[in-house]
């Protein structure tokens, strides 16, 4: 929740008319109370207690009954269409249907109670002072009810403040909020006032609402506001950083994601700040998003990789990598994850000094041939007139946490660089692609016992397409690819991707 003070901040102009700050919570409390306190009188202690913990229990036990497909529909029924509205509307129905039932059934056990102490006890309160039964509990059911209404309005603030946050880290610009729902618009205020009043830790303890999603509200909110970053050579890098990291590449080569991070009409949404909620209803987002929020089997276009990752991704370790372009999680010296996973890109250099140290007496045809075929086939930099030029990694590997290896770029060895006849060894030039591809799948398995190099066979989408196996060898946050014997076992240095 470190997010929402900086949201807040730009949050102050959208709301017109504000007496002081935090007044909507004050007037929300004060209503709350003072309904309490009146319904307390009316309806007398013994039916307070008996609510207080209907309200208990159905808060204790409404989340299992909102899993029921009949909860889900009646969201959408009064109104609720978007799919993130079923993480909340159905556990609150639920809720509210589950204490008004059970007050319902502690009617009839209320009025056996209210029966036997008005009539048989009638007089045997505090003789001389509370001599009526209806006094007694009408003063009980004041007393009392002042407590249900703070603890009701305590319960309805940390329902609104889930939302709420979310739509604080969504903010979309000041354009686009104008013609953002009422109700959205209501939700932040409330929320920016909660924060103002220093009760947001409060109510958020109370709401419905686990630590992840405070989590993913602000990992999307800072993708929402970093995303159209003005800057072309940071906007790339973002985007980048957005789509590299190690824990989603698995979820980004399913067809469904790549069809929308691939949609440059989807990504121009997140460019313009675009209202968060026209972003959830593109037709590409709703049927994911409604698989996430609503897992269930009926649901025909259900990933069942995708709910998996999404569910053991690690977002404080996504955010860091967001801000930082680095992972704790995803690097070569933590004992939890395999050496290899992550993203790596050529070291030119060291991949040069290896070569020619294994062919000290090679010729090259133009002088240091060799290392521009490598920078070249290591990334590549373009830009437009009068902006930062962006330097773009080529030859990328990534290795997933299920195992799977691919190579992107315009290169992949089909043979080995240096060719010799003879006495003589020739650096033969292989061809760059003019675009960016993906090269060779395949997938890798751990090393054998009492040996350090892991191993995948891959299939390389030449023309006519090959396999070759290669050897790699985690060294120092470094990985030496090795080919094997008819590509001379000339080796490849990676590193760790700079984002």
């Amino acid at each position: 929740m470190a997010c929402i003070g900086a949201a807040i901040g730009v949050c102050r102009g959208m709301v017109a008319f504000s007496l002081f700050p935090g007044d909507t919570v004050v007037l929300i409390v004060l209503l709350g109370v003072a309904l309490g306190a009146l319904s307390g009188r009316m309806a007398g202690g013994i039916r307070v207690v008996f609510f207080l913990l209907a309200l208990g229990l159905a808060l204790g036990f409404g989340h299992l009954l909102a899993g029921l497909g009949l909860f889900a529909a009646m969201t959408e029924l009064i109104g609720f269409e978007n799919s993130l509205w079923q993480l909340l509307i159905p556990r609150l129905l639920a809720t509210v249907l589950l204490t008004f039932g059970l007050v319902l059934l502690l009617e009839s056990l209320h009025r056996k109670i209210y029966l036997h102490y008005k009539y048989k006890y009638k007089d045997g309160f505090d003789a001389g002072e509370m001599d009526t039964w209806e006094y007694l509990n009408a003063i009980w059911g004041l007393t009392l009810g002042v407590g249900a209404g703070i603890v009701c309005t305590t319960v309805f603030l940390s329902w609104l403040y889930v939302p709420g946050y979310l739509l604080i880290q969504v903010r979309p610009s000041v354009i686009c909020e104008r013609v953002d729902p009422w109700g959205h618009r209501l939700l932040r205020r409330i929320c920016m006032d909660l924060h103002d009043l220093g009760l947001e830790s409060s109510v958020a303890r109370f709401g419905p609402a686990e630590k992840k999603f405070f989590e993913a509200a602000d990992t999307v909110g800072y993708i929402y506001h970093n995303y159209s970053r003005t800057n072309l050579y940071e906007r790339h890098r973002f985007h980048q950083r957005v789509f590299g990291y190690p824990g989603i590449s698995p979820m980004l080569r399913q067809k469904e994601i790549k069809a929308i991070w691939t949609n440059s009409a989807f990504q121009k949404l997140w460019v313009d700040n675009t209202n968060f909620y026209h972003i959830t209803g593109h037709a590409s987002v709703a049927p994911l998003l409604r698989v996430a929020c609503i897992p269930s089997e009926a649901n025909g276009t259900s990933p069942l990789k995708f709910m998996e990752h999404l569910t053991n991704l690690d977002l404080t370790d996504y955010q860091k990598f967001l801000r930082e372009g680095r992972s704790e999680v995803y690097q070569t010296d933590n004992p939890d994850q395999a050496a290899v996973v992550g993203t790596w890109q050529l070291e030119v250099v060291q991949t040069y000094d290896r070569l020619r140290r294994k062919y000290p007496t090679a010729r090259e045809p133009g002088h240091m041939d060799v290392l521009q075929f490598l920078r070249h086939a290591g990334f590549q930099q373009y830009g437009i007139r009068g902006k930062v030029p962006v330097r773009q990694y080529d030859w990328i590997l990534t290795f997933t946490d299920d195992r799977e290896m691919y190579s992107t770029g315009r290169f992949f060895p089909t043979g080995p660089l240096f060719s010799q006849l003879r006495q003589m060894v020739r650096f033969t030039e292989p061809s760059l692609h003019p675009r960016s591809m993906l090269w060779a799948t395949g997938r890798w398995n751990e090393p054998v016992s009492g040996q350090s190099e892991f191993m995948v066979d891959l299939r390389v989408y030449s023309k006519p397409p090959s396999t070759v196996q290669i050897f790699i060898t985690p060294a120092n946050d470094h990985l030496i690819i090795r080919f094997p014997d008819n590509f001379n076992r000339e080796e490849y240095v990676f590193r760790r991707y700079e984002f």
